[in-house]
């Protein structure tokens, strides 16, 4: 059995995930494949650029369970550079409707209270006339590398916050997640106008490309079907017991080695969607070798037959011609 499910609101998700994720193999696809794919592209682009992520300042608008997720799996990745918990936290910055999260603040979920910064760091920051740290403060103030979007606010990252933070960092890592194209936090097309052609963009609605310099940039769509069916794959080849945070590490980390930005920061930042069979294969090897080497592999006890055990599971479909 394995247990799958989108949004049952941010409390709900983060309470059946933690409550079945050791019992049968549960995945959420908000919360662990927006940010599986996401963490993905912010570490390829840091390998592109040549920066390790323990450099990067992240600022992530919309703290429900997508951003949640987001921040969860790259604090994971901060603390594999060798960051402590908290020295991890230092690194992100998450804002919701409130704004800036705080302490101090009542009626968050838990999972965005553990995202919340002191309020005392930020005393003498600006506030706007309903008391709130805006996204445009923010980023005056932190200076962000790496700006995110789950907010479902169409054209939150306007002109004024896109180009405060270009001046403040050569190759901006702009993530605007929010879906469908009318809510985006802004389109591909301003963010490079803005950011004279030197952002790295990625999208969570498809986009055409964009005239760069006399040339295309391909705007790559970060979809959790670069992930998911993988991690799907590997669980039912090798009979994994579990879907852990190990697990879906070992497969973003396969799937951030085949983004092309990973070489060229000017190339997509994620993989075209034709190449979703061949992501789906690398990351479902990683997953089931991850399990085997925990013992987590019901069908498999060794590297050799997780592999034999994925080629045996592996499927291609062959339709019939219509007329």
């Amino acid at each position: 059995a394995c247990l799958h499910w989108e949004d049952f609101g941010t409390g709900h998700a983060h309470q059946l995930l933690d409550r079945y994720r050791d019992l049968l193999p549960s995945f959420n696809d908000d919360i662990q494949g927006t940010s599986g794919v996401a963490s993905a592209a912010v570490l390829a682009a840091c390998r592109g650029l040549g920066q390790p992520l323990a450099q990067q300042r992240i600022v992530i608008f919309g703290a429900g369970t997508a951003g949640c997720g987001i921040a969860e799996g790259l604090l994971r990745l901060l603390r594999a550079e060798g960051l402590s918990e908290e020295q991890a936290r230092q690194h992100i910055w998450a804002l919701d409707r409130p704004g800036l999260l705080l302490q101090d603040m009542e009626h968050i979920t838990p999972a965005a209270a553990a995202l919340a910064r002191n309020p005392a760091e930020v005393a003498d920051w600006p506030r706007d006339e309903e008391g709130r740290l805006t996204l445009q403060t923010v980023v005056e103030q932190v200076q962000p590398t790496v700006l995110i979007g789950t907010s479902t606010v169409a054209g939150a990252f306007n002109r004024s916050v896109v180009q405060t933070m270009a001046r403040h960092c050569a190759r901006p890592v702009i993530l605007p997640l929010s879906n469908p194209t009318s809510l985006a936090e802004a389109t591909p097309t301003d963010l490079l106008a803005w950011t004279e052609g030197r952002a790295l963009v990625a999208t969570g609605s498809p986009f055409a490309p964009v005239p760069v310099a006399g040339g295309l940039r391909t705007i790559g769509q970060c979809n959790n079907c670069f992930l998911f069916p993988g991690l799907g794959y590997a669980a039912v080849a090798v009979g994994l017991r579990c879907i852990n945070d190990a697990m879906i590490d070992a497969g973003l980390r396969a799937l951030a080695e085949r983004i092309p930005a990973c070489r060229d920061p000017e190339a997509p930042l994620m993989p075209a969607l034709v190449q979703a069979a061949e992501v789906a294969a690398a990351v479902a090897e990683a997953v089931a070798l991850v399990g085997v080497e925990q013992g987590l592999a019901r069908l498999a006890t060794t590297p050799e037959q997780a592999r034999q055990r994925l080629a045996e599971a592996h499927w291609s479909p062959e339709y019939r011609p219509l007329l």
